[in-house]
């Protein structure tokens, strides 16, 4: 199968999201697969031209690979990063961007479609304003992998940004041959648009992290001077999706404990400030994928404080199967996604009850359920939720 993959995150961040895992295994397979990174970005603060530069001389995103249009990352994986020309400032300028960056990209798509020889590839599309490529790439099937509400993400910078969204959506809802959900929330409100759609939740890669979870691992250096206990989260600290406020009140009621938050911080976020002043709280920045079982295991207890809000009610993190595999206790706020598993882990949103079901895994309250916790992780696994999508894939095309 060839396969061009619009991904809503670039390739070479160092935080994976199902993008990533789903391209790199899908050609670990023999697929053949073009990861096209974002054309117009969701955050213009992060991902605008100075932005983007920034980050390449920061080293987060190589400085070839700024450079260059497309490179191999892979065998059977091609990774296209457009040229993002201009911030988003304005109405006219954020249009303009979109038209020169969309018709380039499809221009070069084309071409490295022929030069590779592609057959009539399946679009994979993570982002509602790739249906923009659909019908001019000679495809056989256009699938919706939808794993988060973007018109509930709180992050636009304005309305029209987010009206923009609700029109691509309902076209690609309209348009595709098949939509796959990764949470039950999504599923209920994409259903109604298209028949094809079906719930298929995220899942972890569950050998890459229960690695540390039967063997003593040496602990990495920026952690291992840290008293304990340690409180750890792993990924993308945005106050959009973390709850700062849940996080505070915890560093301040318990002062002993260390607040470890590893993954992409932005600055500039004053409730992230705020949080980022008290000395028992740690931002150590991102660590390679293949660092973190490491990290992870250096941890007391795993938490995942998701703020409660329209956008986290779709949400299923990825981190949840990855956390279990550990074998480490973790503590969850009560994201309707996770609601299944409350009987193993506990989901928790007060501030007070988030510190006393902390205090308990630190107690070994949950020592009993690590077993189940691990055999959970290993029942949910990507070659599982590959196998799933790819029988979809079969069953739509034979349909």
């Amino acid at each position: 199968m060839d396969v061009v993959l619009f991904s809503t995150q670039y390739f070479e961040e160092p935080t994976w999201t199902n993008k990533q895992h789903i391209a790199v295994r899908l050609a670990a397979a023999g697929h053949r697969v073009i990861y096209v990174d974002p054309a117009a970005p969701i955050s213009p603060r992060k991902y605008s031209l100075p932005g983007h530069l920034a980050r390449a001389l920061r080293g987060d995103l190589p400085g070839n690979r700024f450079l260059s249009f497309t490179h191999v990352a892979r065998k059977n994986l091609w990774v296209v990063t457009p040229p993002f020309l201009v911030p988003r400032r304005s109405r006219v300028v954020r249009r303009l961007n979109r038209r020169i960056t969309t018709r380039g990209v499809l221009r070069h798509l084309s071409r490295l479609m022929r030069r590779l020889r592609f057959g009539k590839p399946v679009l994979w599309i993570y982002r509602p304003e790739a249906v923009w490529f659909a019908g001019r790439l000679n495809e056989e099937l256009v699938f919706y992998d939808c794993v988060d509400d973007y018109v509930d993400y709180p992050i636009y910078p304005l309305d029209e940004d987010n009206e923009r969204i609700r029109r691509d959506e309902a076209e690609l809802l309209a348009r595709a041959d098949l939509v796959a959900t990764s949470s039950r929330h999504l599923y209920e409100r994409k259903s109604p648009a298209n028949p094809n759609t079906h719930y298929v939740p995220n899942v972890a890669d569950a050998a890459h992290f229960a690695r540390t979870a039967e063997t003593a691992v040496h602990e990495p250096p920026d952690v291992a001077g840290l008293p304990k206990p340690r409180i750890g989260f792993a990924g993308a600290v945005e106050s959009y999706k973390l709850d700062m406020a849940l996080l505070s009140a915890t560093a301040d009621e318990r002062p002993d404990w260390q607040v470890v938050l590893i993954g992409p911080a932005e600055s500039g976020d004053p409730d992230l400030d705020a949080l980022a002043v008290k000395p028992n709280v740690h931002l150590i920045g991102p660590r390679p994928y293949a660092e973190l079982p490491d990290y992870l295991a250096a941890m007391d207890a795993l938490v995942i404080p998701y703020r409660l809000n329209d956008y986290t009610r779709g949400v299923f993190p990825i981190k949840f199967f990855e956390y279990l595999a550990t074998g480490k206790s973790v503590v969850c706020t009560g994201l309707p996604a996770l609601a299944e598993f409350g009987e193993t882990v506990p989901l928790v949103s007060d501030p007070s009850a988030f510190v006393e079901a902390v205090e308990a895994a630190l107690a070994g309250e949950q020592d009993g359920k690590r077993r189940a916790r691990i055999d959970i992780a290993f029942e949910n696994t990507w070659e599982k939720r590959i196998g799933e999508l790819l029988g979809l894939i079969d069953e739509t095309l034979n349909r």
